[in-house]
């Protein structure tokens, strides 16, 4: 799973710093959340992360 990805797919340009290269929950939940609207759960990324289209989850290489 790409947490960028579905951070992005539930809260467009969200502003956080950290990693989310390793994809873990641990690299989530380790952000630091700078935005204002509410850091969405860990369950909530998943599940918009699923829900994207499979083209957006994996492009053609070009």
């Amino acid at each position: 799973m790409d947490i960028a990805l579905g951070i992005e797919a539930l809260l467009p340009a969200a502003q956080y710093f950290g990693s989310t290269t390793d994809n873990t929950k641990q690299s989530f939940d380790d952000l630091n959340w700078l935005d204002e609207r509410t850091k969405p759960s860990w369950v909530d990324v998943q599940s918009a992360y699923n829900a994207l289209p499979d083209e957006l989850k994996n492009p053609p290489k070009p």
